[in-house]
């Protein structure tokens, strides 16, 4: 489904316009995330970040497929990594045996009129069956091959620093707590361009993880506060930042498990977000007022467009001891079928 410049504009309005008033951060243009977005792509998400109450930005997500051949895109796009990471997936026989293929690129906010200098940050997933499998049914990873991987994909994204090293540290220890890796971004927006590993391990495995990865932040805090999210997920589901070493900040994610699709309206996590007061009960509102299926006509459509929408958590335990939540507000444009 190929989206014209008239009709992705739409898109991107009306889903900013749907947001409730609660959650839309102020002073925010939802435009200046269009010359990111690949006009092949079909899935977007956007990114609220909340402390304290406050929504305190957006970021911007949409996740395009590797396997296009991009051509309708590269004029558009200021920032030319889709078209390198199709060539690397299209000529990598070791991308194409571990790698999904689509891709996660992130515009971080806040959404300005961005400098068209600051790149999009990166995300695969290191599951070719995502969506469609169990976490950890998947081809064996091994140490090897994923230092080659690794490799592969920070010369893809111009990366400065090597980090494999740190990357194998991550998973031996998770691999030795019954985990599997299953995302590796590289965040090419920020200083020093990090990397950020999210892993799912069997819940009791936590606390000997960070120990084994001698992780610099508060362990029982970050084994107290895993314990709360992942209560209704079959894992624990787990991002770690490498940039100078291990960081002392952890996320743990609601994303595939449990399932937006069995889990609408992540009822126990947003209690938890607002009991925790990372943010309001009227919030927590207007983000089940996000949820359903949809049909809109974009532009000149003569048919509409079906929509879904759900969102996903994330709750981030910061160097300081803080916690920050961050909501995925996906919506996903499909073929109407009469």
């Amino acid at each position: 489904m190929s989206t014209d410049s008239g009709r992705l504009s739409d898109v991107i309005a009306w889903s900013w316009a749907e947001l409730h008033p609660e959650l839309a951060p102020p002073g925010e243009n939802p435009v200046a995330a269009l010359p990111s977005i690949d006009p092949e792509t079909t899935t977007f998400y956007w990114e609220l970040h909340f402390q304290n109450g406050r929504v305190l930005r957006a970021d911007f997500l949409h996740r395009p497929s590797l396997v296009s051949d991009g051509a309708a895109g590269e004029d558009r796009s200021f920032d030319p990594i889709l078209p390198r990471l199709r060539a690397w997936y299209q000529g990598s026989a070791l991308a194409r045996r571990h790698v999904h293929d689509t891709v996660w690129l992130e515009a971080d906010g806040p959404l300005v009129d961005r400098p068209r200098d600051r790149p999009q940050g990166v995300s695969v997933c290191l599951d070719p069956k995502f969506g469609q499998s169990e976490p950890l049914d998947r081809p064996p990873l091994e140490p090897e091959a994923l230092a080659q991987l690794c490799a592969q994909f920070e010369a893809v994204c111009g990366c400065r620093a090597a980090r494999a090293a740190d990357l194998l540290r991550v998973h031996g220890a998770v691999s030795r707590a019954g985990g599997e890796l299953r995302h590796v971004s590289i965040m090419r927006g920020r200083p020093r361009e990090p990397l950020k590993v999210y892993a799912a391990v069997p819940k009791p495995a936590l606390p000997a993880l960070l120990s084994e990865l001698e992780w610099p932040g508060d362990r029982e805090r970050a084994r107290a506060c895993g314990e709360r999210v992942a209560a209704s997920s079959r894992w624990m589901n787990i991002d770690l930042l490498v940039d100078d070493g291990i960081a002392p900040r952890i996320g743990f994610e609601l994303f595939s498990d449990p399932s937006a699709a069995t889990d609408f309206f992540r009822s126990g996590s947003l209690e938890l977000a607002v009991e925790l007061r990372l943010m309001t009960r009227e919030q927590a509102a207007g983000l089940r007022t996000w949820v359903g299926r949809f049909r809109r006509r974009f532009a000149s459509e003569a048919w509409p467009t079906a929509v879904r929408r759900w969102f996903d958590m994330k709750f981030v335990q910061l160097e300081s001891g803080e916690i920050e939540l961050k909501t995925y507000l996906g919506f996903r444009l499909q073929p109407s079928v009469f």
